[in-house]
């Protein structure tokens, strides 16, 4: 039987290539470092965008790692908006 995966591609467009490498450099060295068994994760950055992929056979791991991708991007964004007023 085949094995199962979950898998989800995404881009998230900021308004300058500013930004998006901020928030790029403030959440690749966390996906990088945190290495979970069964679970892929990719992060990169072109121009304006920041693409991400994650990938596992495990659902729960799955969701855990694109939560935790997802407030990581939120608290970036966050931090850079508090900066910025």
């Amino acid at each position: 039987m085949k094995e199962l995966r979950f898998i989800i591609r995404g881009r998230i467009k900021f308004q300058d290539s500013n930004i998006a490498k901020t928030v790029f450099r403030a959440i690749y060295p966390d996906v990088v470092r945190d290495e979970v068994k069964d679970v892929s994760i990719m992060v990169n950055l072109v121009n304006e965008n920041v693409y991400f992929e994650v990938q596992s056979s495990s659902y729960a791991k799955f969701r855990g790692t694109l939560t935790s991708l997802l407030r990581l991007i939120r608290v970036a964004i966050e931090l850079i908006e508090e900066v910025r007023v």
